[in-house]
């Protein structure tokens, strides 16, 4: 054998190759086709006359030639031998170009080395890009390990470029990096802000708590301290999060970094690695392996020189063979031998593209347990880092017992019987029983001339009162539907100090003084002593006493209810109330309200009869509008109006005669006082919404109080 035509297949590789030549190309095509004339087609790879028919049409139409440029068939050979070594010298050059692109690779991955805080990119594609080069390596033999493998080794895995390879190196592509470091700077700027900012909020608190003194202090200071812990927290947490996130993304880009390395240090141009063959030589000879015999002479030829280092013995029969001719024996024992390098060369690359797949894999793994442990990680952030900060702050609840008195038993007696504020059940008593209920005082009938007006209903508004007692000048408030009320104490130049007070639940953003263990609130301001308490409990009214150190407290009772039917003046059955009180300090000035007529401050004397005007009774109901209080060491001007009503600073007027109260004319008042009770002379009590004051009375002015009882410097029992 001479030389061998090469097939048709043989001869299509190097029409496709782009750089060879067209004139190269035109030369081998009309070489080849006049040389093979009217032979059997199928010896040359054809799969009958018609492709053989099909394919000269279309390759005349692509290289312009016909019918009469097919010739000199006898150099058919050389032809093909001339297209062949230019193709042989492009997949040189392409194979240089490919160990340059993978030298760079390597060089480039080097020069995004990270640290265990920096990706070293911006962007995993940066990564991965440089390992391009050792993955074009698959792209290159994987078709010849295909080839291969159908004819030495169909059982090994077939694999696909697109779906075993590319897809598994692309899977942690298009991961910012710079967008979470860039989040990760702004978390530790803000945390940066949190650290800067507390050093001084804590030094303005804490000159604050040196200026302040008493029980607020105690529950501001507490949740001060656990407002500081709270800031610490967060920016500890934020610490950790921005941590967390750089060293999670650094991570990741390491092990990005890790498969880009892979395929470079795998990347190979020939098997075996040192002396081997190329990817296209392999190919050649799967064409010896599948053709045998029919194989071109070329084919053959080509392995001759690294026969020598296989087999030297066949080496040797394939050079004389070249110059005598090549025997079909001779033919069938280099294919033999072909057969053998290829299911080796098989078994090696099956296992590459394996260990390759399992690298991908180990990647996968890592990269989504990184993701996996940084949400674990942020999820250790607390949702509310000041939650205690209330619970810092919580208040002692009054019990039962300590609203009420001597236990349920007082309770009872405030709220069933109808009892007022100062009852038998009150909060001093001890275990006083339950006060029995008095008999309700008849209402006093108007004349059938004379029908009672309507009288609008009043809409549901807080008990107010303002007195003097010494220097102070004292303004307290109905606790509201929340339990929250206000004490004002003046105590001459500058602003009046506000308390608030609360008997409901504790609202950490408004401090308050709160009941203390016996139930009752206490402050003291400038020589006052101020308790409150409700002895009733939460339903009833609250009971305020003054205490200047003079030895006589005065108490102020806040929207005291009385009972069904009870005539007014009847706080509480069975209490003594004096009958007459002792005569005010003179320097106690009375003060009213314009257009009415109130009862004297000089004391108060037995009722005498009096005529009821009609249109003043209205079955015990009286006008919504009463003034202010002032208590029997009121001084000249101590009148002020109800909290936050300015239209209650009336003029005073001249008092009255007596203790009794007649109509109103042009107060705005549906009607007058009614006739006072006996036994009740100190406590004119006006509607149902009244607050009790056990003291002198002087003139009210305001929209919102109404007065119950009597204040003058009586020392409450």
């Amino acid at each position: 054998m001479v030389a061998r035509l090469p097939t048709i297949q043989e001869v299509q590789q190097l029409v496709d190759d782009p750089k060879i030549a067209d004139d190269t190309k035109r030369t081998l095509l009309t070489r080849y086709f006049d040389a093979i004339g009217n032979a059997d087609p199928v010896v040359y790879g054809f799969e009958n006359d018609n492709e053989k028919k099909r394919l000269l049409e279309s390759y005349q139409d692509r290289f312009d030639f016909d019918a009469g440029d097919l010739r000199d068939g006898a150099y058919a050979y050389d032809a093909y031998s001339t297209a062949q070594g230019q193709h042989d010298a492009n997949l040189d050059a392409a194979r240089e170009d490919q160990r340059r692109a993978v030298d760079d690779g390597k060089a480039r991955l080097d020069a995004m080395k990270g640290s265990d805080t920096d990706p070293g990119a911006g962007n995993s594609n940066e990564i991965l890009d440089t390992g391009n080069a050792g993955l074009a390596c698959f792209g290159t033999w994987l078709p010849v390990y295909s080839k291969a493998r159908a004819i030495v080794a169909p059982g090994l895995p077939d694999y696909r470029l697109a779906q075993d390879v590319v897809e598994r190196y692309d899977e942690q592509r298009d991961i910012p990096f710079a967008k979470f470091t860039a989040g990760a700077n702004e978390i530790v700027q803000v945390r940066e802000s949190v650290a800067d900012a507390s050093p001084t909020q804590n030094q303005a608190m804490q000159n604050l708590f040196g200026q302040w003194e008493g029980g607020g202090k105690n529950a501001a200071s507490a949740s001060w301290t656990k407002f500081g812990d709270g800031v610490k927290t967060v920016e500890q947490s934020l610490e950790h999060a921005a941590d967390v996130i750089t060293r999670t993304v650094a991570a990741i880009a390491g092990s990005c970094r890790d498969k880009a390395s892979w395929v470079l240090r795998y990347s190979f141009q020939t098997w075996p690695q040192r002396n081997g063959l190329t990817a296209q030589e392999i190919d050649r000879l799967a064409r010896i392996a599948e053709l045998g015999r029919n194989a071109s002479a070329d084919d053959f030829k080509h392995f001759t020189g690294f026969l020598f280092t296989q087999n030297p013995a066949l080496a040797s029969q394939l050079i004389t063979g070249a110059s005598f001719g090549m025997s079909d024996e001779l033919l069938d024992a280099v294919q033999a031998w072909a057969k053998q390098y290829l299911s080796n060369f098989c078994t090696w690359f099956s296992g590459l593209v394996g260990d390759f797949q399992t690298m991908c894999e180990n990647t996968r793994v890592a990269v989504a347990g990184q993701w996996s442990a940084l949400n674990t990680e942020l999820q250790k952030v607390p949702d509310d880092p000041f939650a205690d900060v209330g619970a810092a702050a919580a208040v002692v609840t009054p019990s039962a017992g300590a609203a009420g008195a001597g236990g349920s038993g007082g309770s009872a007696g405030g709220a069933a019987s109808g009892g007022g504020a100062s009852g038998g059940g009150g909060a001093s008593g001890g275990g006083a029983g339950a006060v029995p209920a008095a008999a309700p005082a008849a209402a006093p009938v108007a004349p059938a001339a004379a029908p009672a007006p309507v009288v609008p209903p009043v809409a549901e508004e807080r008990d107010t009162v303002t007195v003097q007692r010494g220097d102070s000048r004292i303004e307290m408030s109905e606790p509201d539907q929340d339990g929250r009320m206000g004490i004002s104490i003046d105590t001459g130049p500058g602003e009046a100090k506000d308390y608030q007070l609360n008997w409901g639940a504790a609202d950490p953003a408004q401090p308050a003084y709160t009941p203390g263990p016996d139930g009752k609130i206490h402050l003291e301001d400038a020589g006052l002593r101020i308790t409150a308490e409700r002895p009733q409990g939460e339903t009833g009214p609250t009971v305020v006493t003054v205490d200047d150190g003079s030895g006589t407290p005065t108490t102020y009772t806040l929207g005291e209810e009385p009972a069904d039917g009870q005539q007014a003046g009847h706080s509480v059955p069975g209490t003594p109330i004096p009958g007459e009180g002792d005569a005010p300090d003179p320097a106690a000035e009375q003060v009213g309200t314009a257009g009415r007529s109130e009862a004297a401050a000089d004391g108060v004397s037995q009722p005498s009869p009096l005529p009821v005007d009609p249109s003043g009774v209205t079955e015990g109901t009286v006008p919504a509008t009463v003034g202010g209080v002032a208590d029997g060491l009121a001084t000249e001007g101590a009148l002020s109006g109800s909290l936050g009503d300015p239209g209650a600073l009336d003029q005073p007027v001249p008092a009255a005669d007596g203790a009794t109260l007649g109509t109103v004319p042009d107060s705005g008042m549906v009607g007058g006082m009614p006739p006072v009770g006996a036994g009740a002379q100190d406590e004119p009590e006006r509607t149902s919404r009244a607050y009790r004051v056990d003291g002198d009375i002087f003139a009210v002015a305001g929209s919102t109080g109404r007065i119950s009882g009597s204040l003058d410097d009586e020392e409450t029992s």
